[in-house]
């Protein structure tokens, strides 16, 4: 079976460099073999995406890790999100955070409008 060449971009890079953190903060530390079983991977998989090659992490694997530390997945991925951009003026950091903010209040807007039962218009009269 012949390898796949996969490419990391910041961002991939940035959420390993995240979760390596939170495995720091972690008493006892949390281990490469600690992940590997919380998501099924192999160690092997696991050593590989933390030196940043194979695969980069999957976002339902993320999502696992986050549960796991008990982080907010939203807000764990603007940390992530942050943390790519290097070296970038901090300015467009901030602006592009502001619009991922944004986009996300406005998502929770629309789903707590479609949930909100007493914002839909009742039926016409000719129909009850």
């Amino acid at each position: 079976m012949a390898r796949v060449h996969s490419s990391w971009r910041p961002v991939d890079k940035a959420a390993i460099l995240v979760v390596r953190q939170w495995m720091r903060q972690t008493h006892p530390k949390t281990t490469m073999s600690d992940i590997a079983a919380l998501t099924e991977r192999s160690y092997q998989k696991v050593q590989r995406q933390f030196s940043f090659t194979g695969t980069p992490l999957s976002l339902a694997d993320f999502t696992l890790i986050c549960s796991y530390f008990g982080k907010d997945v939203e807000t764990a991925w603007l940390e992530v999100i942050a943390s790519s951009f290097g070296d970038a003026a901090d300015a467009d950091k901030e602006a592009y955070l502001r619009r991922i903010r944004l986009h996300s209040d406005i998502i929770h807007l629309v789903e707590a409008y479609s949930n909100d039962e007493s914002l839909v218009d009742p039926p016409p009269p000719e129909i009850r």
